[in-house]
């Protein structure tokens, strides 16, 4: 809130309920990482590499220098042309071609490692989240009438004098961490939910879509 300068009436609610799971393709995967940032600036360095490689091998072909001369002499048409190619005697380039293939095959080398890197963290949370969803939807399930109904039948039976107050707090107290516990369990699944929107850079997607 501090960085943003909004109040927190500004910030998009979320659902009631935790999104499905996703099951993209591997090329709508590919297609998600090609579109990150940091994927898109690694790719510019390749192409930046392979540019220098391409300038360094025009650098070692000859450049011809083709001249023509015009004029007159007792009143007759003269024309001479001369042909310079250098000769790379001392230094044809090579060097400088390598140097440069190597700058290109390490800066190539980098992004398939962050690429790889992006892509199992992706599958990652892709799989996480799914186990995440299913306990928190199983959790759901069985706890769906469980706990405002097994309170009020605890407070019939204290009251009643069929429980002592010893074992109403105990099993009170079940009851509410339980509760916790579920709280907790969907918590999580909403934080892998947002790594995974980050790690397939569809988090403004998704949100637009809310």
């Amino acid at each position: 809130m501090a960085i943003s300068q909004t109040t927190s009436r500004y910030w998009p609610r979320l659902p009631s309920h935790l999104p499905k799971p996703l099951k993209p393709s591997s090329s709508t995967q590919q297609n998600w990482l090609q579109k990150l940032p940091v994927l898109r600036v690694y790719s510019a360095r390749v192409a930046a590499a392979q540019a220098r490689v391409r300038v360094a091998q025009t650098e070692t072909k000859p450049d011809p220098t083709i001249s023509l001369r015009g004029g007159t002499e007792d009143k007759e048409l003269l024309v001479g042309g001369s042909l310079s190619i250098p000769l790379f005697i001392r230094n044809n380039f090579q060097d400088q071609v390598r140097a440069a293939n190597y700058q290109e095959i390490a800066v190539e080398q980098m992004r398939m490692n962050v690429y790889r890197q992006i892509k199992t963290a992706l599958e990652g949370g892709l799989s996480r989240y799914q186990i995440l969803y299913g306990a928190t939807h199983r959790w759901q399930q069985a706890s769906k009438h469980s706990l405002e109904g097994g309170i009020d039948l605890l407070n019939r039976l204290w009251t009643a004098g069929e429980l002592t107050t010893t074992n109403y707090l105990v099993q009170l107290k079940q009851r509410i961490d339980s509760q916790i516990a579920g709280v907790e369990l969907k918590g999580k699944a909403w934080q892998m939910w947002f790594s995974l929107m980050d790690a397939s850079g569809q988090l403004n997607v998704w949100l637009a879509k809310t």
